[in-house]
């Protein structure tokens, strides 16, 4: 099986980092993911595309979350979905239509927990992308490592910065700069990368051996 798409659907940066470096350590199969940090970003990337799995995070999806998942469904019916709460499994979490109510994630949940998941959702898709309905079928990490792009020392020492879960204030003090410094060099890394957001980033410079998981 290759080309699994996944998408993370958060808006919590560190919590969406952590989420993709254990996607990618983990799981190899998925070839494609990418990040959305909000409700409108996210239906805006489902109706344009489709994608085989996401992990959807409860607040962020907000009153979007229905719709979501109907139109993740219209898209791609064999399409998995991973509902996340930012709370611990003892407490309540309401149903959604069209989720499986054994497909949530909670606060307290292990790494074993959540790769337990992620395996279930995957080993569920069919063998052939083509029956997936995934109409992208080339590799975009692949395509993404054929083009360089020339970082300076500083931008390459700030982005691994942002690679270990270090905020803005965080990379100021250990790099002795302003805080307008780094949000310059912030910048800079989304323009050079065509970057939404900073895991987006991530993923972009994982997928050119700049960041390794």
């Amino acid at each position: 099986m290759d080309g699994i798409k996944l998408l993370i659907i958060d808006r919590h940066e560190i919590a969406a980092l952590g989420l993709l470096y254990l996607i990618m350590k983990n799981f190899p199969e998925i070839g494609v993911v990418r990040h959305a940090t909000s409700g409108e970003a996210a239906m805006g990337m489902l109706t344009s595309e489709p994608w085989d799995i996401a992990v959807v995070d409860a607040d962020t999806a907000g009153a979007h979350l229905a719709p979501m998942v109907g139109e993740l469904s219209s898209r791609c019916p064999s399409a998995a979905v991973l509902l996340k709460y930012n709370h611990t499994s003892s407490s309540p979490a309401r149903p959604v239509a069209g989720i499986d109510a054994a497909n949530t994630i909670f606060m307290d949940f292990t790494r074993e927990q959540v790769c337990t998941l992620l395996k279930r959702c995957i080993d569920t898709l069919p063998q052939c992308p083509d029956s997936r309905c995934n109409e992208c079928p080339d590799n975009e990490h692949a395509k993404t490592k054929q083009q360089p792009i020339m970082l300076s020392p500083r931008e390459a020492v700030v982005l691994g910065c942002i690679a270990r879960g270090m905020t803005t204030k965080e990379i100021a003090k250990e790099l002795f700069v302003s805080t307008n410094t780094v949000n310059t060099h912030r910048q800079h890394l989304l323009d050079k990368f065509g970057a939404r957001n900073m895991v987006d980033l991530i993923i972009r410079a994982i997928g050119k051996g700049l960041v390794t998981v």
